[in-house]
């Protein structure tokens, strides 16, 4: 290594030495000096009485200078010099556009672009439309993601296709399709940019592919002290948080599992896909999501925390599995979990319990959890959820508890935080008192014929793609239009930006227009979703156009909600099973639970691939989900199934799905949402004034409308 008196910097201590090679490398300053090539040439000398075979110079612009001929000549070995600009990835990489190889007496002969060579560099396409990095090829690169990209690890065994802003699901499933199959299988995608961080974005490409993918859930790096991992990146493209479900498996049928994890938190100590402490009976496992707190027996068994899908702004600890009595052990578990997680996780935590748990129990995990909130079965007590697999069959309704009597708010009440100090004795006594049961509502007998009043809408052309970018000429003309409404609305927008960083990443000063279209959807204005939504329905949007477009387009910004969402409905005898149906309005749905409306029929249950959590904009429900006008939903099962929900299945734009067939996809979704309800449905309450916002009929309008909003559109 030739140095001009600084010390010799980490990242070439990381080169690693191969038999019959020898690096030779220059700090920046040696460069810059006079004496560089006589240095240089010494320094060669000494490697060569070594005895290597192969001398390889890591200066960058040698090539241009013709050193190699003369000193491979000289030395009697083989001498490589880099072309182009010259990478050392911090995992000991050498990286340049081309290594040049000359040997005594010979022509110089282009070897490929990296050190040490892995075997699959040279089965790469060359014209594939990708740029070559050092961990593999880039597609749809920014110039930003190009120079993110430079140090992203590189893997002997298998290369990586990272993938820029603009990169497309086609592209890159064209690209895939033109590798060897034994590299295509281990081959990994490398999401630079959180437009290409999604699980719908990778199921897509599954889906072209017709096979599996293999996609990290970050930009993987490499640190001599913890190795390779992957750390997410926030919307500025800033190292966030370090993801332990490391590389994930997409099918096309939208299912994820984890096939690598990464380092283990703090003190604890990675077992094939968990990890343990032996000082506590309950392991972490690596779900998608984040990581599942089990009892040890259990490491090795798939459960509901595995359907949780992966969300990069969010981190899920999930405690117990369904239908298994969660111990005090795991309450000392999440305390020593939580002690071990860095900041970065911790800013992005989401703790919910699946187990069965009692009050001293869920006492014990609320401290333990403090200060982060955690989500038990049941909100208003610390208590099991428990709904049998015969409330989901038809029987006579079972009793319910009557409800308390109202507040004076319009919102229901919600639980008061829990103390942060146990009270034994008063849990103890808790225990005696009968445990709350909030069974789904059973299904009745009900004929297949539809009321007059309603029918389905299945055929539509859309107001606007889903995609839809608002133009500055409808945000202006929207903010006109909204008045004093727009300006209100604004302030809770600037509050949330302030709140939320990922929100302001790349938004410019015209596009608060559209956040502001989301707030007022949630609240209570002439804007709200009741109004714009009967609007909708009656194929009338003369005077809400602009504001609807921009409502479109705030809400594309939003993250994505995967799995299920719930609603109420009285019209579950206007369904059947196969059928596909059209909303023309938006529809609101509960993230978080089933919402708690006595009067309103039974449940109906939506599988979101593209819903919206409009959680950070809300001026409504905190878990509410939006689905952008004219979504396509296809029904799965209804109550004559016996089943006492409605349940249905988010149909992605470009996907043909035939009605009146349950295909994989439908069976697949079909199979989790039974499974999930035999285990029990947390319910909620939402805000008395916004009930009909959870309760409209989808996919169902008046003859009249149905007429009104197909001659709408044409």
């Amino acid at each position: 290594m030739l140095s001009h008196g600084e010390s010799v910097p980490d990242v070439f201590r990381w080169v690693p030495r191969l038999p019959g090679n020898s690096v030779v490398l220059a700090s920046a300053s040696a460069l810059r000096d006079p004496a560089m090539p006589a240095a240089l040439r010494v320094a060669c000398r000494q490697a060569r009485t070594a005895g290597p075979v192969r001398l390889w110079l890591a200066v960058p612009g040698l090539a241009a200078t013709d050193w190699g001929r003369p000193l491979a000549a000289e030395l009697g070995a083989e001498v490589l010099v880099p072309e182009g600009p010259l990478t050392i990835v911090p995992d000991g990489s050498l990286f340049a556009g081309r290594w040049w190889l000359f040997r005594p007496g010979g022509s110089a002969v282009p070897v490929g672009s990296r050190y040490p060579t892995p075997p699959w560099e040279a089965l790469l396409p060359e014209s594939s439309g990708a740029i070559a990095v050092p961990a593999g090829l880039l597609v749809g690169g920014t110039k930003a993601d190009h120079a993110a990209a430079q140090s992203v690890a590189v893997a002997q065994q298998h290369p990586r296709i990272l993938l820029g802003a603009v990169a497309a699901p086609e592209q890159v499933a064209t690209l895939l399709g033109q590798l060897p199959s034994e590299l295509r299988l281990n081959c990994e995608l490398v999401p630079m940019a959180p437009e290409t961080r999604t699980a719908e974005w990778f199921q897509k490409v599954a889906t072209l592919l017709g096979d599996d993918v293999l996609a990290t859930t970050g930009p993987v790096r490499h640190s001599p002290d913890t190795g390779t991992s992957v750390v997410v990146p926030d919307e500025q493209g800033r190292p966030a948080w370090r993801a332990f479900a490391a590389v994930l498996r997409h099918t096309p049928t939208g299912q994820a599992r984890v096939v690598r994890i990464g380092p283990p938190p703090d003190g604890w100590e990675a077992r094939s896909m968990h990890y343990r402490r032996e000082d506590l009976d309950v392991v972490a496992r690596v779900v998608p999501a984040g990581l599942a707190l089990v009892a040890a027996a259990e490491a090795g068994q798939l459960s509901a925390a595995d359907r949780l899908p992966y969300e990069p702004d969010r981190l899920t600890v999930v405690i117990g599995s369904t239908g298994t009595p969660v111990s005090r052990a795991f309450a000392d578990a999440l305390r020593t979990l939580l002690g071990a997680l860095p900041a970065g996780c911790l800013a992005r935590l989401r703790l919910t319990v699946l187990g069965t748990v009692d009050p001293v129990t869920a006492a014990e995990l609320r401290v333990a959890a403090a200060p982060h909130p955690l989500d038990l079965p049941q909100a208003a007590h610390p208590v099991t959820v428990s709904v049998p697999p015969a409330a989901l069959v038809s029987a006579p309704p079972a009793p319910r508890p009557a409800p308390p009597p109202p507040p004076a708010s319009t919102r229901a009440t919600r639980p008061a935080p829990e103390p942060p100090e146990i009270h034994p004795q008063a849990a103890e006594e808790a225990l005696d008192q009968p445990t709350e049961v909030i069974p789904l509502p059973t299904a009745t007998e009900t004929t297949a014929e539809l009321p007059p009043s309603l029918v389905p809408v299945t055929s539509r052309n859309p107001w606007f793609d889903a995609d839809h970018h608002s133009t500055a000429e409808e945000q202006t003309a929207f903010a006109a239009a909204a008045g004093t409404a727009y300006n209100d609305a604004l302030a809770g927008v600037n509050s949330a930006l302030a709140l939320t960083p990922a929100l302001r990443a790349g938004i410019a000063e015209g596009a608060k227009a559209d956040f502001v279209a989301v707030r007022l959807y949630t609240g209570r204005t002439r804007f709200g979703a009741v109004e714009v939504n009967r609007a909708l329905r009656a194929g009338d949007i003369t005077s809400l156009r602009d504001y609807i477009a921009c409502l479109i387009s705030g809400l594309r910004r939003l993250p994505v909600h995967n799995g299920a969402t719930f609603r109420r409905t009285t019209n579950e005898s206007c369904y059947e099973a196969g059928q596909i149906v059209i909303e023309p309005g938006f529809v609101s749905a509960c993230g978080d639970g089933a919402p708690n409306i006595a009067d309103a029929g039974v449940d109906v249950v939506i599988w979101s691939r593209s819903g919206r959590r409009v959680r950070a904009l809300s001026d409504g429900e905190p878990g509410e989900v939006v689905f952008a006008a004219d979504t396509r939903f296809k029904v799965l099962a209804v109550p004559r199934d016996g089943l006492a929900a409605v349940l249905f299945r988010e149909l992605p734009p470009d996907e043909q799905s035939t009605a009146d067939v349950l295909d994989d996809t439908d069976q697949s979704v079909l199979a989790t949402l039974r499974e999930m309800l035999s285990s029990g449905v947390r319910r909620v309450d939402v805000d008395t004034e916004r009930l009909a916002v959870f309760t409209e009929p989808i996919g169902l309008v008046a003859p009249q409308q149905a007429r009104l909003t197909a001659a709408a559109v044409q």
